[in-house]
């Protein structure tokens, strides 16, 4: 189905129209999403990273001090 660029663009046929006009747009769009994207994987990398790295660090000092503690136990045992 066909539809008019003035519909699809809600662009107001009185005015010139200018097809770099829209290309722009599009180049802008592009360029937001690039910049989300790029933002999304500063955030992973600055933040979630160093998180679940210390989350891990932390669990596996936990288990250490498990393996002593059961080690102590079979020993008094």
């Amino acid at each position: 189905m066909y539809y008019p660029i003035c519909s699809v663009y809600k662009i107001d046929p009185c005015l010139p129209q200018d097809e770099t006009l829209l290309n722009d747009d599009k180049i802008q769009r592009q360029r937001q999403k690039l910049a989300a994207g790029r933002i999304a994987s500063q955030f992973f990398t600055l933040f979630l990273v160093p998180v679940v790295f210390a989350e891990y660090r932390r669990l596996s000092q936990e288990a250490e001090h498990c393996e002593e503690d059961s080690a102590e136990r079979l020993a008094d045992f």
